[in-house]
């Protein structure tokens, strides 16, 4: 007698063996190892990539606009004397005194905790 089943039946496969039901398993836990594996691949290379793009991407400080900052000037190379300052403070107010050198560090300030009065 010939094994047959129709067509819309999902358990047909003309090429199974009707009395071993486990090749469904055999070829379907192929086909996940396949696919699994392709995929963590594909992911590999998502996360590979992902991580090239963070890591040359250009530092940037954490106030991406300009914000309250200041420049204090010193009288020498051991920055010890102040002799002025150049900025703006947390609420916008003007920081400018002393005179300006060629020996200057400049610093963002942020304002956190602080509420204007405007």
């Amino acid at each position: 007698m010939l094994y047959t089943r129709p067509r819309f039946d999902r358990n047909f496969a003309p090429f199974a063996d009707p009395v071993n039901p486990s090749w469904r398993r055999i070829v379907m836990s192929r086909i996940r190892a396949f696919l699994s594996a392709k995929f963590l691949v594909a992911a590999l290379v998502v996360v590979t990539a992902g991580a090239i793009y963070v890591a040359n991407l250009p530092k940037s400080d954490a106030v991406i606009i300009a914000g309250p900052g200041v420049c204090v000037y010193y009288s020498d190379k051991k920055m010890t004397n102040a002799v002025g300052a150049r900025g703006t403070g947390c609420c916008g107010a003007v920081i400018n005194w002393g005179v300006t050198s060629q020996y200057v560090k400049c610093e963002r300030l942020y304002c956190t905790d602080q509420i204007c009065p405007n």
